[in-house]
């Protein structure tokens, strides 16, 4: 169903007033379902929705029903940290209204529909957890998305606040309440390689800090059975899940995956899931314990094989009757339940109207780069494209630079399929999940071995039957926006056109703009401290080299931006129109490191796709 402000509907149909939008803006139409949370039995789901007809909503599903009820409208802004209570009576949420990641907490009386905005003016809030009784909610409070962070205790009907726990200088985060609401399960971070976990009785307010390793990650923690399972890169190895009893002992918890983990859940009744790659795609996997035990055994749980690529899992915390999932084939994913071993539809966020002809497949493979290294890449091509009718390539790069990005269903690379173009998505050096060795390979070497692996995908990807040599395309946000400008100021004629979305250009003002906590990891990715050594920082930076642009660029910048300051962007645009070069230049007012609002999506995506094509068929002629 679309999901309206104040009707019902049974899950899957579509009560939308509109019909599909022709051509490419079609892509976009998908319901964007985000912040999924079930009740204990699974019986209820409650989600956060981007509907394109309808905006944003939180919505319920009720499962004896098949019913999905608009609970409210929450405007242009997406819904973040679900929770509900265990009575199901009150729900809090967070919304970024203005785009800078000041995230501000609604705490909802779902009966009555009375609401509350606790968080002060110049603060964030980051909840984790309700307490049993519904009365009392959780968070972690600070001033900066990346920075200092204390715990907090809100009374859930006045909104008044208490700090329960605090460290000056220290980026805490609340991971969970656990289950019997005697204890928060907290995370301290170090640096990005180095995070500690501690537990906060909510009675005596002593916490204690029972994994301080030097150099342990940690990606999870969740309270199970008297214990709790950790997921940590412990004792040297990589990403496993361990148990800490809670007096002191750890223990391993094998698992029958190969691949290097990157999430976990788990439920009381003993359902496990894990994500992980395999080197290329990620996976995701369901794993049963035994039942007598609850901690040992664990096999796996079949998925319904009618379905496509599963992608995720959401397991109830209270029963192993149920579980949900998405999936995908290509085209936009369908939310399922699956009981008894058989899956039906619970939401199909698909409203393009387009054919199953229209959407683009991907190919994933590993690419050899200049010095040997393996790039997971992985190429849409358009369902025309051939020899006979060969099509100029995108490079699209993901930002970071820890971060990766996988063969999933995007409706601005499916867009820019559909006008012509081989979308190709490296994940260079400095990646995440494919391993820390390769993670650090950018590590002192930003500008410089990640660029030469993007020109060498794109050397290989240009030697395919179905993709044309010249002209080709580059496009990237944040991280990836740095490796953009680096590479067509590095490499001015490697490249016919470029895109840079809210990227870095300016390597100093970034690192000034750092809180202390975030700040040393990036100077160790740099390699070198900007502010002290002035003409390397400008060496490196792309908006002192602008002068070697040759090609037309479009730059979009969010106003509010606290990560890569608009100042940054506006100087390399003014820089590139004294010099004659061909610049675009977009600022969005309610926008901050990434586009959160549908319209601003759209808006944007259409931008970059007809400057493409703009210079596509310029090129042509």
């Amino acid at each position: 169903m679309v999901v309206a402000a104040s009707s019902t509907g049974r899950a899957g149909d579509d009560t939308s007033a509109d019909g599909p939008v022709p051509g490419p803006d079609a892509y976009a139409r998908v319901r964007s379902l985000g912040a999924p949370l079930l009740n204990r039995t699974g019986e209820r789901l409650y989600a956060g929705i981007y509907d394109p007809d309808r905006g944003a909503h939180i919505i319920r599903y009720d499962l004896a029903s098949d019913r999905m009820t608009s609970l409210f409208s929450i405007g242009a802004a997406k819904g973040d940290n679900l929770l509900v209570d265990g009575n199901e009576t009150r729900m809090a949420f967070t919304l970024d209204a203005q785009g800078d990641e000041q995230t501000k907490l609604h705490i909802v009386d779902l009966d009555t529909g009375a609401y509350r905005v606790p968080t002060p003016r110049d603060k964030l809030d980051l909840p984790c957890g309700f307490s049993p009784d519904g009365a009392d909610l959780y968070t972690a409070r600070g001033a900066h998305m990346w920075g200092e962070k204390a715990i907090f205790r809100i009374d859930a009907e006045t909104g008044r606040s208490e700090m329960l726990y605090a460290e000056p200088g220290r980026w805490l985060q609340c991971l969970e309440a656990t289950p019997d609401g005697k204890k928060l399960i907290l995370l301290r971070f170090v640096t990005n390689d180095e995070q500690h976990l501690g537990l906060l009785d909510l009675e005596s307010g002593e916490t204690d800090w029972f994994l301080e390793e030097a150099n342990v990650r940690v990606v999870g923690a969740q309270a199970y059975r008297g214990g709790y399972y950790i997921l940590a890169n412990r004792e040297g190895g990589p990403m496993r899940p361990w148990i800490y009893d809670g007096a002191g002992g750890f223990s391993a918890l094998d698992v029958p995956v190969a691949g290097e983990l990157t999430g976990f859940g788990i439920g009381e009744p003993g359902m496990m899931a894990l994500i992980y790659r395999d080197g290329l795609k990620p996976r995701v996997s369901l794993y049963a314990a035994d039942e007598a035990t609850g901690t040992s055994g664990w096999t796996p749980v079949e998925v319904d094989p009618a379905v496509g690529d599963v992608t995720a899992f959401i397991v109830p915390r209270g029963t192993r009757e149920r579980f949900y999932f998405l999936a995908e084939d290509g085209r936009p994913p369908v939310l399922y339940v699956q009981e008894k071993g058989k899956a039906r539809p619970v939401l199909d966020t698909n409203v393009t109207g387009l054919p199953d002809s229209a959407f683009a497949r991907y190919r994933s493979e590993l690419i050899l780069s200049f010095d040997g290294t393996p790039i997971p890449t992985h190429i849409m091509i358009p369902d025309g494209a051939s020899a006979d009718n060969p099509m100029p390539m995108v490079m699209v790069i993901h930002g970071g630079p820890q971060d990766h990005v996988d063969p999933l269903y995007s409706s601005g690379n499916q867009m820019l399929a559909s006008q012509g173009f081989v979308v190709v998505l490296p994940n260079v050096r400095g990646s995440s999940g494919f391993g820390k060795a390769f993670m650090d390979m950018d590590n002192g070497d930003w500008g410089g071995g990640h660029i030469r692996d993007i020109l060498a995908v794109a050397d290989h990807v240009a030697k395919m039957p179905e993709v044309k040599a010249r002209p080709r395309f580059i496009m990237g946000g944040s991280f990836g926006g740095f490796s953009v400008l680096s590479a067509i100021t590095q490499y001015p004629d490697a490249f016919d056109g470029a895109v840079d979305i809210f990227g870095i250009s300016d390597v100093t003002t970034f690192i000034e703009g750092m809180p202390e906590q975030v700040r040393p990891y990036f100077l160790e990715e740099l390699g070198f401290d900007p502010r002290k050594d002035r003409e390397r920082a400008r060496a490196l930076s792309p908006l002192f080299q602008a002068e070697r642009i040759r090609v037309p660029l479009q730059i979009h910048q969010g106003a509010n931006d606290r990560r890569v300051l608009p100042e940054q962007s506006r100087r390399l645009a003014e820089t590139l129109r004294k010099a004659g070069i061909e610049v675009e230049y977009f600022e969005y007012p309610d926008e901050g490191h990434g586009f959160d609002r549908q319209h601003n999506n759209n808006l944007s995506r259409q931008r970059m796709m007809e400057f493409l094509v703009r210079l596509r068929d310029r090129l042509a002629q």
